[in-house]
C-alpha cells in the first residue's frame, strides 16, 4: 500500500463508529498468526532448506516472493518454503482464515465465508498451527 493511500485511510478511521471500530479491531488482529510466521521466517538466515548450504542467491520472484537458488544444490525455493504456508495460495485470504479458524466455523461455512472452495478452507484448517483453532474445533 502506497503512504499516500495509507494517510487516506486512517484519516477515515476518526470517522468509524464504535462497532466499526471493534471490528476493524478484530480484522487487524486476525493476522498475528499469519504475520507471526512471515516474521519467524524473514528473520532467520538464509540458508537452502534442502542441503542448507549458504551459498545462496537472488533468483527472480514467482507469486510475489523472492525466489533463491542454491550454489551447492542448485534447486530454488522462496521464504515460505518448508513451512506450513508453503504452497498455499490466496495469500490475501490467510488472515481472514485465521479468523475464521477462532471462530470455529466448519468447513463448509469456512469456504462460503471465504468464497473459496471447501477442499481449500480444510487444507488451510489443517496447515495453520493448532494455537489459531479455537478450542474444540479441528
Amino acid at each position: 500500500m502506497r503512504s499516500r493511500e495509507l494517510k487516506r485511510m486512517l484519516a477515515e478511521v476518526s470517522k468509524l463508529t464504535p462497532g466499526q471500530r471493534q471490528e476493524l479491531m478484530q480484522a487487524l488482529s486476525g493476522a498475528d498468526e499469519v504475520v507471526q510466521v512471515v516474521q519467524t521466517v524473514q528473520s532467520r538466515p538464509l540458508a537452502c532448506p534442502h542441503c542448507q548450504g549458504e551459498r545462496v542467491v537472488r533468483n527472480g520472484h514467482a507469486s510475489g516472493l523472492q525466489r533463491y537458488k542454491c550454489r551447492s544444490c542448485t534447486r530454488t525455493f522462496n521464504s515460505l518454503t518448508e513451512t506450513p504456508l508453503a504452497r498455499l495460495r490466496h495469500k490475501g485470504k490467510w488472515e481472514r482464515q485465521a479468523q475464521v479458524l477462532r471462530q470455529g466455523l466448519s468447513v463448509h461455512q469456512a469456504a462460503d465465508t471465504l468464497s473459496v472452495a471447501p477442499s481449500t478452507a480444510f487444507r488451510w484448517r489443517h496447515r495453520l498451527p493448532p494455537s489459531e483453532r479455537r478450542s474444540g474445533a479441528a
